[in-house]
C-alpha cells in the first residue's frame, strides 16, 4: 500500500524549538508518531478490515457489503500511497514546502506520477502569498490534485488557513459551533 516516502522532519523536530529541536533530522522512514497521518491515509486508501478482524483485499465493487466490515475501506482502496512526514512528534513545521517540492521532482522523473496530495495541516489566516500556498498552486498547475485543511480554528467560521487558501486547492473544513460538546 505504501510504495515510498520520506521523513523530512525526524521525531524530535519542532520548527519553533519549544517542543523539540528546531533542526530537522530527515530519514527515509515516514512513519508518524501519533497516528494522525496513518489515520488519514487509511481514510483515503485503506483496504478495510472484515468483521472477523482479517484484512480485506477486494473486490471493491457493487458486491462489497458494508455490513461485512469492522473498519470499512477508504474512499480509494486501490490507491498506492507515498508517506511524506513533515512534523516531528510534537510542535510545528517549516518543511512542508520541501515535501511539496519532492512531489514535483518525483513527478518530473517518473512516468507514473503522484496524482493527489492530501495535506491534513495548515496555519490560520491563510494568504495567497504564503509560501505553502504558492507551492500548492504550482503543483495544481502541474496537474496534481491537492487537498488541504481549510483550517482548524474551532468556532471561528470563515477562516481559511495556508495552504488551504491556494486558488487551486480543494480545501476542506469542519467547525465546532460551541466551545464544548456535552
Amino acid at each position: 500500500k505504501v510504495v515510498g516516502g520520506y521523513d523530512f522532519a525526524g521525531n524530535d523536530y519542532d520548527a519553533t524549538g519549544d517542543l523539540g529541536s528546531p533542526t530537522p533530522s530527515p530519514d527515509p522512514d515516514p512513519l508518524d508518531c501519533n497516528g494522525h497521518g496513518s489515520h488519514v491515509s487509511g481514510t483515503a486508501a485503506g483496504n478495510g478490515v472484515l468483521a472477523n478482524g482479517t484484512a480485506y483485499s477486494g473486490p471493491y465493487d457493487s458486491t462489497t457489503q458494508a455490513s461485512a466490515f469492522k473498519v470499512g475501506p477508504g474512499v480509494a482502496p486501490e490507491a498506492e500511497l507515498f508517506g511524506l512526514k513533515v512534523f516531528g512528534c510534537d510542535g510545528s513545521t517549516d518543511v512542508t514546502i520541501d515535501a511539496l517540492e519532492w512531489v514535483g521532482t518525483f513527478n518530473l522523473a517518473n512516468a507514473d506520477p503522484i496524482d493527489v496530495v492530501n495535506m491534513s495541516l495548515g496555519s490560520p489566516f491563510g494568504r495567497a502569498d504564503d509560501p505553502t500556498t504558492v507551492a500548492t498552486d504550482v503543483l495544481v498547475t502541474a496537474g496534481v490534485v491537492v487537498v488541504t485543511s481549510a483550517g482548524n480554528s474551532g468556532a471561528s467560521a470563515y477562516i481559511s488557513g495556508s495552504p488551504g487558501a491556494a486558488d487551486g486547492a480543494l480545501s476542506t473544513a469542519a467547525i465546532d459551533t460551541t466551545a464544548e460538546f456535552p
